[in-house]
């Protein structure tokens, strides 16, 4: 089997303790948990490519680790993306009112307005967890020091890849 092969096979069983084993335990409730359990499979997957394939004496090293990378890049970002999408989504709230019985106009626009103000919450606290910005007791958001460095580095991301606007 190939390396490429290895690294498919070793990323359909990460898929499968994601989604068999790891969401029953708590720490993986969470975007966080996840996130983490995701990161340390990318460190470990790309170590093992870098070891595989310079142990090799192979001239393809470089694209045999970017190869990896990129693997376990799409199929990670892939399962946060639709895991942050079913954890909150708009859609799931409106099939869950209408099974529900409450399919009443006011209703289903009074669940989805708590849905995106628990979004926002969340966000707002992860972001003041990571020491990026504050939020003061009136509801002010300001940007910390790290913050302000951090988005400089995503306008200079948005300059290199020549986006005009972003939503």
């Amino acid at each position: 089997m190939n390396f490429y092969g290895f690294v498919l096979a070793y990323l359909g069983a990460h898929f499968l303790a994601c989604t068999f084993v790891c969401r029953k335990l708590h720490i993986f409730q969470s975007e966080q948990g996840i996130f983490f359990f995701h990161a340390v499979s990318a460190c470990f997957v790309l170590i093992a490519a870098a070891v595989g394939a310079f142990s090799s004496d192979s001239l393809h090293a470089m694209p045999v680790i970017l190869g990896v990378a990129a693997m376990h890049g799409i199929y990670s970002l892939s399962f946060l993306e639709l895991w942050s999408l079913s954890q909150g989504s708009y859609s799931r709230e409106v099939v869950e009112g209408v099974l529900s019985g409450h399919t009443a106009e006011s209703d289903v626009v009074a669940s989805l307005a708590v849905v995106g103000d628990r979004k926002k919450l969340a966000r707002l606290k992860g972001l003041e967890t990571l020491c990026l910005l504050s939020v003061s007791s009136h509801g002010k958001v300001q940007l910390r020091s790290a913050g302000t460095v951090v988005s400089a580095g995503l306008r200079v991301l948005r300059w290199l890849a020549n986006l005009h606007s972003t939503g």
